[in-house]
């Protein structure tokens, strides 16, 4: 049995290591050459109903619940008093939130941030808007001035981080 502190070492230093490829590696080649495969093999089977969810905890769970149905129009995949799971109409991701209670904290809003790759983050942006949500970084270049790539910010009722990044159709004609 590996000691936590042992266990923290090694994944750190493979970490680094991972990292150090991806810092010095300078074309897709210099990648291919530098990189190692894992020590593991992903081995999960996914079960029948979702693949994956994300969770974090909310003191007003149900203003994050009117949020993600009503606002934002996911569907429910699982839905109480305390607790609920939300998905695209494909099913390509779901999201969890749970009420903060019986010694659960709320996720502290700097903690997670939520990111959606739009293709037209314009027209995106416009539309959630119109539903109400109050942009705290409007739909803007990220980088340099001459970039096509673009990322806007809001937040969930309950301060959680969301991020729609994407490229502007009109930009993109350019």
């Amino acid at each position: 049995m590996i000691k936590d502190d042992d266990f923290l070492n090694k994944c750190r230093e493979m970490g680094k290591q991972r990292i150090n490829v991806s810092v010095k590696a300078e074309s897709q080649e210099d990648w291919e050459d530098r990189w190692e495969p894992p020590e593991n093999q992903y081995f999960l089977n996914f079960g029948r109903w979702w693949k994956m969810t994300i969770e974090y905890c909310v003191k007003d769970f149900e203003a994050e619940v009117g949020f993600y149905i009503d606002i934002l129009g996911f569907s429910v995949n699982a839905l109480g008093p305390a607790y609920g799971m939300f998905t695209n109409s494909a099913k390509d991701f779901h999201m969890s939130i749970a009420a903060a209670n019986s010694g659960r904290r709320s996720t502290p809003k700097d903690a997670m941030v939520i990111e959606f790759m739009v293709n037209d983050i314009l027209k995106h942006a416009e539309e959630y808007k119109s539903r109400g949500i109050h942009f705290h970084k409007r739909p803007s270049r990220y980088g340099d001035v001459d970039s096509k790539f673009m990322t806007a910010k809001f937040k969930t009722p309950n301060g959680i981080g969301i991020t729609l990044v994407g490229f502007a159709s009109d930009i993109l004609n350019q």
